[in-house]
């Protein structure tokens, strides 16, 4: 289904490319086209991440570094740029893997909605007994404590309750005007 609807989206697109093609004299017309096409784009990003949030499945296909790397070229489409640093060394067991996902994939999320980021940095490291994952953002940052007080950030805690579930550890830093910092551990004896 949902290839179904990136496609519809991707021939609107087209179509929206062949209207500029065949020309208009009104600038307002061409900066209109102009914003459906941006919007459009952004649209099928979407579409793209919340698919991957579905069905990490495909975590089995191309391995967590894969799936982080079209996640992140997906998130480029929304105009927002991102930069992964990794270490291919090792294999990152399944059950880690998952979990890394899904905290990886609530991080960029949040940073997406929330924090008016313009880039994202994002770390996965291979340490002597797991995995270490960061996700860096560049966005508006907030009061982290006002914030779990106010109970609002369920996505913070259900990250913090998956790396504990895994034996690993889950830290944030934020800062209101400096971003937001998750950083998770989780060690392979899980795996």
């Amino acid at each position: 289904m949902h290839d179904r609807v990136i496609q519809l989206l991707i021939s609107s697109c087209r179509l929206i490319e062949s209207t500029k093609q065949a020309g208009t004299d009104s600038p307002q017309m061409n900066k209109s086209l102009n914003e459906i096409n941006d919007t459009i784009l952004k649209t099928i990003a979407e579409c793209r991440l919340i698919t991957k949030q579905l069905y990490p499945s495909v975590l089995s296909e191309g391995g967590l570094v894969s799936v982080i790397t079209e996640e992140l070229s997906a998130l480029k489409l929304t105009g927002m740029s991102a930069e992964l640093t990794t270490d291919k060394t090792a294999p990152i067991p399944k059950p880690v893997a998952e979990v890394l996902y899904r905290i990886f994939h609530e991080a960029i999320w949040n940073a997406q909605r929330h924090s008016k980021a313009s880039h994202i940095d994002v770390i996965l490291k291979i340490v002597e007994n797991g995995v270490r994952l960061a996700v860096i953002d560049d966005g508006c940052g907030f009061n982290l404590y006002k914030s779990l007080q106010s109970g609002k950030f369920g996505g913070l805690k259900s990250m913090r309750r998956r790396a504990e579930l895994m034996g690993g550890s889950f830290n944030i830093e934020s800062e209101i005007g400096k971003g937001t910092s998750i950083e998770v551990f989780i060690p392979f004896s899980v795996g």
